[in-house]
């Protein structure tokens, strides 16, 4: 079986910043439609696990270019038509930059942060990234990893080994993956490292390879084994609805470990392999191109991850500037 790491090379090592592919068909609407509208039901991977008809679109679609649209009218049709699939990973842009896309949310709780000041001795941050701390009055450590964003480049990522440190000899650990946007798989990869007590396999991907929606490739898996300095006492990790991609990933990995506990809200529910393509006119769509799961088989794609203890954070919350995740995740560790 081919290992993952050919298809993180031909991703760019990344699961959120994404290869452009560019189509050329005649600049009209009907063919710029079933050029978006072929393109995802032969390679969109999502179909398998997301409730969409999409059959049923082409004919209405089709229908309303024929009635004669205008160029935002046409952008907002497809745009509505990409939201059908909830996935954090399509979307369309113009040429002004305008886009439509899935925002992963949760009504009843926000994704949010609550001032560190109040919990931590000291709110540090380390190269930029790595936001971190000591727990007030407590024998616990705090990092916040926020991105795993290609401007940052691998070598920063592996500097949490100096924030491991500089913690001290904690007896747990708060790893706050809230609002982290994903980036780099290669990037949590490394982070993941120094979580983890075996190697094992932690990723599964899984391509189209013919025309029904539900026809894959066999999965193509990754390893990965413990590096760096390691911290493998037990670790509360922090996951909103804001969390997404290859953070998702990493708290794929995690959860799998006897001395890691989840806490807060699902996950995005956007774990895949995308890719970008380039309409005729200048506008870029995005599609999520694999069916990924974890080394059992188990895809967390459209349903995000669930959390082992659902904690909510309220705007009653922020206003009284508390953050109950984080006061949850102390309990645990004390």
């Amino acid at each position: 079986m081919r290992h993952l790491l050919i298809l993180l090379s031909a991703w760019c090592l990344t699961a959120c910043e994404n290869i452009l592919v560019n189509e050329e068909v005649p600049d009209d609407q009907v063919s710029m439609f079933n050029l978006l509208w072929e393109d995802f039901d032969r390679n969109y991977a999502g179909f398998a696990v997301r409730n969409v008809d999409w059959d049923s679109v082409r004919s209405p679609a089709l229908v309303r270019i024929n009635t004669g649209l205008s160029d935002q009218e046409f952008f907002e049709l497809l745009g509505g038509i990409i939201l059908n699939f909830e996935d954090i990973h399509t979307e369309i842009i113009d040429v002004q930059g305008q886009r439509i896309r899935y925002l992963s949310e949760n009504p009843n709780s926000i994704s949010h942060i609550g001032p560190l000041e109040n919990y931590l001795e000291a709110v540090r941050q380390a190269d930029q990234l790595f936001v971190f701390g000591n727990i007030m009055n407590e024998n616990v450590g705090y990092i916040h990893v926020p991105t795993f964003n290609s401007r940052f480049d691998l070598q920063k990522f592996e500097r949490i080994d100096a924030v491991i440190r500089d913690l001290g000899d904690v007896q747990g650990l708060i790893l706050d993956l809230r609002n982290n946007n994903g980036g780099e798989a290669s990037s949590q990869k490394a982070v993941a490292r120094r979580f983890i007590d075996q190697s094992f396999t932690y990723i599964k991907a899984q391509f189209r390879n013919g025309p029904e929606h539900n026809d894959f490739d066999e999965p193509i898996t990754d390893d990965i084994s413990p590096g760096g300095v390691q911290f493998t006492r037990p670790i509360v990790v922090l996951t909103n609805r804001s969390s997404k991609s290859s953070a998702e990933l990493l708290v794929m990995t995690l959860e799998s470990q006897a001395h890691v506990t989840v806490v807060g809200d699902t996950t995005a529910g956007g774990l895949g392999l995308n890719a970008w393509r380039e309409l005729p006119n200048g506008w870029n769509y995005r599609m999520t191109l694999t069916l990924t799961s974890n080394g059992e088989g188990i895809s967390y794609e459209a349903a995000g991850i669930p959390p082992d203890e659902v904690v909510f954070f309220t705007m009653q919350d922020s206003i009284n500037g508390i953050d109950p995740q984080i006061e949850r995740a102390i309990e645990i560790l004390q």
